[in-house]
């Protein structure tokens, strides 16, 4: 058993099923809800089998985007279906130490964290004190979603909220427990307006300037003509190198619902899938 088990073959007609409470159950053990504090504060969701466990964690991964991503989505060809897989990453680790090799799944879109993964979990009951870090790190998340990160109070709220967070919470050691929150800081925090909201669109923008999005959002753009023909991009970049333009402005006929010219006489209205 454990440490001296050497052959991780499973049955030929073996398969692994994965439901919502047996995969809270291993987040519960072996996942981590992270929060990286620095300069640009971000989180992620990270779950670290060892190696011969790949099988699984490639099981899980399927799970999540079949149940996670929308069906127009899994329509679409099978190259850009593969790219939007990536939004759940999986990553092979050499040996550590003493430690074997190991494998772990990995989340950091905020939009992913906020729209898919955290309801998910949400809408399930935990057994353990992990939920508490769970309900932090999902406040996080969605004040980060917002753009209250990048302000000097947002900032400050996540920091503290973090130092009380995992090996914290339980801490007896004086000097390592984290301080209470100020329930003024929370409440100017929840109080501001938020820095990034979404357009029309569906795509976060800077609340300051409507037509500049906010980085990291995984999308694609369909270019539709009257006659029902369309054609996908991959980005924004992609898009404004068919049509001779720049990102900024396929950003801005998204978000304004502008149709965009090809070769200055045939239209194509633009939507972000």
């Amino acid at each position: 058993m454990n440490a001296k088990r050497v052959d991780f073959e499973m049955p030929f007609a073996h398969k692994i099923t994965i439901t919502p409470y047996w995969l809270l159950g291993l987040i519960e053990g072996e996942a981590s809800f992270s929060i990286s504090k620095s300069n640009t504060l971000n989180t992620t969701f990270y779950l670290c089998l060892t190696s011969a466990q790949a099988p699984l964690v490639n099981a899980i991964k399927d799970f999540l985007i079949s149940h996670l991503i929308r069906e127009d989505i899994l329509k679409l060809p099978l190259d850009y279906q593969d790219s939007i897989r990536k939004v759940i990453g999986v990553y092979s680790r050499k040996q550590r130490g003493n430690s074997k090799p190991f494998i772990e799944l990995v989340v950091t879109q905020t939009g992913f964290l906020v729209d898919k993964l955290i309801p998910l979990l949400s809408s399930l009951t935990f057994a353990t004190k992990k939920y508490k870090d769970f309900l932090d790190w999902a406040f996080i998340t969605s004040l980060i979603y917002k753009g209250k990160h990048t302000t000097e109070k947002g900032r400050e709220l996540i920091i503290k909220i973090s130092n009380g967070m995992n090996l914290h919470r339980l801490t007896t050691f004086q000097g390592g427990r984290a301080e209470e929150l100020p329930r003024s800081l929370i409440d100017e925090v929840l109080d501001m307006e938020d820095v990034y909201i979404k357009g029309a669109d569906g795509l976060r923008v800077h609340a300051t300037n409507t037509t500049k999005l906010v980085s990291g959002q995984s999308f694609y753009i369909a270019a539709d003509k009257l006659n029902g023909e369309r054609i996908i991009f991959k980005s924004s970049e992609t898009c404004a190198d068919y049509f001779g333009v720049t990102s900024v402005t396929v950003n801005s006929r998204i978000s304004k619902r502008l149709p965009i010219s090809y070769q200055n006489n045939i239209d194509y209205t633009l939507t972000p899938l």
